[in-house]
């Protein structure tokens, strides 16, 4: 009897993950900027400018992009899916740069509250949050 109950519940709990499991895998990243930015953006723009081989918009401007904290959920789909890296690549390639002196990573802030509130209020800044969670505080540029 307890048995059954065993494999009654890990059954039930296989069928929840199936379920929930799919909405934080292909979570949709947005990239926002400030509103007022009229820069177009690729792909290859949002790429370049998070890993500090461009520091300026198209329509000029410094770019001055923000992170979420390690850990993070979007911050993990932001780094497979934009930048093509996972985290261990991620710091590998910051440590080679920040070690020769060439670039700074991204200024990291906790929450994607803290990514929207910076990004209203500074022009310069880009940052990306779930796509679930932008306002009307800023403007989406590109999504993935």
């Amino acid at each position: 009897m307890l048995i059954i109950k065993i494999l009654r519940y890990l059954k039930l709990s296989l069928v929840l993950v199936m379920f929930l499991y799919p909405a934080f895998v292909f979570a949709e990243v947005s990239i926002i900027v400030h509103p007022s930015n009229n820069s177009t953006f690729t792909e290859k723009d949002v790429k370049k400018i998070f890993l500090a081989k461009k520091n300026s918009f198209r329509g000029g401007g410094k770019a001055e992009p923000v992170n979420l904290q390690k850990g993070n959920p979007t911050r993990d789909e932001f780094n497979e899916k934009l930048l093509g890296k996972n985290e261990g690549q991620i710091r590998a390639y910051w440590a080679k740069l920040v070690f020769s002196g060439n670039a700074l990573p991204p200024k990291v802030l906790e929450s994607s509250n803290e990514i929207l509130e910076q990004v209203a209020k500074n022009p310069n800044a880009i940052g990306y949050v779930n796509s679930s969670e932008v306002n009307d505080s800023v403007k989406i540029v590109y999504k993935k």
